[in-house]
């Protein structure tokens, strides 16, 4: 089910821009086919149609491109007439399904941790060429060859943002978060220091998360980044608390480059690698101090793939799968149609809108084995 809801969201972010490349007239020569003329007589006095480049979207292309269109990606595009992308996503396809296939093959093999990782790299690569070829197929033939907007620009003073956040979760009962953050910019460095806490204090998260863009102007467009998230959090209730430091590399391609019906069609994906030690009091209602020993650590691997896009004005939509065993929503062990996931995984929706350059809200839904709602106010200081 969340695979099909993640297809949605990809196909709905292209209702907001416009559906088809409109037909381009010169204005200083007065070619203007509304006022009775004829279109030999528009051509006469200077009318230019649609470049042979640019192509309309269509209705019945997209339809089918949802379905047989699942079972061969591409279908939608060769309807248009655009057999180079229709080739290229057919083949994504078939490359999405033998990643898929492999990790299935390395997970019945794997013996240790060093496969169990590779298998399930391989399955969440798989997994989002097979979704994201369908995905662009439906989206890139309704839409046509008019490209989404521009991404709302990042504020280039300090933010300050307000979140509170409801989590249902089963392995806890926390449910009720207060979130602080400030986002620093200097450059291509940035910093963000957060503060999450319950509102009983029972649960409490401090972390610090710090990179430098090593390519790209912006992080809402393509670039590449290296970062890394220091994190301490305290569980009262429970009587533990955990350090830990994951650090990622974190991209972003226009996907037009690729699909034309696609441009600021946005690809993104985090990966990375993450180490805590955990620690544990003699008695529960309390959490260790900051140096009391650690009883045992653990290590996971962090895969987060998806796609930003503008869905509105001034509203940036971001949709992605992420595998994170840390996350505050349980993660969530699923198969499927053509897909047997070796991996844990939620589904992430945030919707960010910016009123002006100082003000924005963002709302953001979690879904896995439980579920999670952010809703956040954000002012550039």
């Amino acid at each position: 089910m969340r695979r099909v809801t993640l297809l949605t969201l990809m196909w709905m972010s292209s209702l907001s821009p416009v559906w088809a490349q409109n037909a381009q007239t010169p204005a200083s020569q007065g070619g203007d086919i509304s006022q009775g003329k004829s279109l030999l007589d528009a051509e006469k006095e200077g009318y230019e149609g649609r470049p042979p480049s640019l192509k309309p979207g269509s209705i019945l292309g997209g339809s089918l491109a949802v379905f047989p269109g699942a079972l061969i990606h591409g279908l939608g595009h060769s309807v248009t007439g655009d057999y180079g992308t229709a080739l290229a996503l057919f083949s994504a396809e078939l490359v999405g399904i033998g990643l898929m296939v492999a990790s299935q093959y390395l997970k019945d093999e794997s013996t240790d941790n060093s496969q169990s990782s590779l298998s399930q790299s391989l399955s969440h690569l798989g997994f989002m060429l097979f979704m994201t070829s369908w995905a662009a197929d439906i989206v890139g033939t309704i839409k046509g060859t008019a490209p989404f907007g521009e991404p709302n620009p990042e504020p280039t003073d300090p933010v300050l943002a307000l979140t509170y956040r409801y989590t249902k979760n089963p392995l806890n009962a926390f449910n009720h978060h207060v979130i602080l953050r400030l986002d620093l910019r200097h450059g291509a460095f940035y910093a963000r220091p957060a503060l999450d806490v319950e509102a009983e204090f029972d649960r409490r998260e401090i972390s610090l998360e710090t990179g430098y863009r090593v390519l790209g102007r912006s992080m809402k467009r393509e670039h590449l980044a290296l970062g890394n998230t220091l994190k301490r959090l305290e569980n009262r209730t429970d009587g533990w608390a955990s350090q830990s430091v994951m650090a990622y590399v974190d991209g972003q391609i226009d996907f037009g480059r690729v699909i034309p019906t696609l441009k600021r069609f946005y690809l993104m994906n985090r990966t990375g690698y993450g180490y805590a030690a955990y620690q544990v009091n003699r008695t529960a209602d309390r959490a260790p101090a900051f140096l009391s020993p650690t009883e045992w650590n653990d290590s996971w691997l962090y895969l987060e793939s998806g796609v930003l896009v503008r869905a509105a004005q001034n509203t940036d939509l971001t949709v992605t799968i992420l595998q994170d065993p840390t996350h505050t929503v349980a993660p969530e062990s699923h198969g499927g149609f053509l897909v047997s996931k070796s991996g844990l995984d939620v589904l992430n929706i945030e919707l960010h809108h910016r009123y002006d350059s100082d003000a924005g809200i963002d709302v953001r839904f979690v879904q896995g084995n439980g579920f999670g709602i952010w809703l956040g106010l954000e002012y550039a200081l």
